[in-house]
């Protein structure tokens, strides 16, 4: 049972203010902006065909960044109720808070993946929404790794919403931590679960960018989490301090994975330059190195005004970090509308059928 005290500090009402929107707004205008530049509306990136279905360049980066946004927030909150503020046995009043603020981000997040599947099926078969049946999203997500993917996230991601209201100790806490940070991990490697090449460099490749998604989801979120739920003095500066002793490691774990990634993508160094695709890599690029300058301002000004009572220097410089945040979210979910170029076949290759650029 959960003390009446933590139970009823736990079910207080919260508000977010409008900082949650503006990071809504924000992001979904930057993704708009970038899928417009390159022409995905127009256009399937993976294949250059033709857009059959007017709604469908919308939908699919309106739900993938619905879904990443929710699951930085999700896994944000698990985070902060599992690792940030414990105690033993039965989790301390703020962690319970957390706990159900990942309810119903977990639920956007799942009914994201859902909503992925018949866009995915779409471009997959080359049609529209129309020719979309339930018979034909079952094969779907049978038979092809993307869909089997979305379903396994939607799948992870119920599971967890169920959890965080029911769960009342640390240790189940972490169990539904672990659990979304699973959900993750099938999105970002279905992609290379068809990839031509030797199995090392696909490993290597794939094993990046699930380290670049977790790294950059559990930074952004677990800020999200400390900004959006008020807490006191003292759990605060606990809370802010073992984030800070985190948040390093994140860094280099998100820059040196993505800066992996973009590489084995642009080959040429002129193609960074010269492909829209290298472009929006450097936006994102732009975006980090804000982040880590705003994050070193944050460990320089904020730790110590934290430790003389001062909480609103931290919020307020937290608010920063995660507008930028925001901004490069949309860049993500861009430069996964942004065809990568197309590598020059080796010569034993050139007489094989070419490839659609992915």
């Amino acid at each position: 049972m959960v003390p009446s005290g933590t139970r009823e500090a736990a079910t207080k009402a919260q508000r977010h203010g409008p900082l949650s929107w503006v990071v809504v707004l924000l992001a979904g205008s930057v993704c708009v902006a970038v899928v417009v530049a390159v022409g995905s509306i127009a256009r399937v990136p993976g294949s250059g065909l033709a857009a059959l279905d007017e709604w469908v360049p919308w939908l699919l980066p309106a739900a993938r960044l619905a879904g990443d946004l929710a699951a930085a927030a999700t896994v944000g909150c698990l985070v902060a109720a599992a690792v940030l503020l414990t105690e033993r046995g039965v989790l301390a009043p703020a962690g319970y808070r957390w706990l159900l603020r990942a309810t119903w981000p977990a639920v956007a997040w799942g009914a994201s993946a859902v909503l992925l599947l018949p866009g995915l099926l779409v471009e997959f078969l080359n049609t529209d929404l129309s020719q979309v049946s339930f018979l034909a999203l079952v094969a779907f997500v049978r038979d092809t790794p993307f869909g089997a993917a979305q379903a396994a996230t939607a799948a992870l991601a119920a599971v967890v919403a169920v959890g965080s209201r029911v769960v009342l100790t640390t240790a189940g806490a972490r169990v539904l931590l672990v659990l979304a940070l699973l959900a993750v991990v099938p999105p970002a490697v279905a992609e290379y679960a068809e990839a031509d090449g030797t199995g090392v460099p696909v490993a290597i490749a794939a094993t990046g960018m699930v380290l670049h998604v977790l790294a950059a989801l559990v930074w952004s979120g677990t800020l999200a989490a400390l900004l959006l739920t008020r807490l006191s003095s003292r759990d605060l500066v606990t809370a802010v301090r073992r984030y800070s002793r985190a948040a390093p490691l994140l860094v280099l774990v998100v820059g040196g994975s993505g800066l992996l990634t973009a590489a084995a993508d642009l080959e040429d160094p002129g193609q960074w330059l010269q492909t829209a695709y290298g472009r929006v890599v450097l936006l994102k690029i732009a975006g980090f190195a804000a982040l880590v300058g705003v994050g070193w301002w944050h460990r320089r000004r904020t730790l110590p005004a934290l430790a003389s009572g001062q909480a609103g220097a931290f919020r307020r410089i937290a608010a920063v970090e995660l507008l930028v945040f925001a901004i490069t979210f949309g860049l993500a979910v861009g430069l996964s509308r942004t065809p990568a170029p197309v590598h020059a076949p080796a010569e034993s290759e050139m007489s094989q059928p070419a490839l659609l650029a992915r």
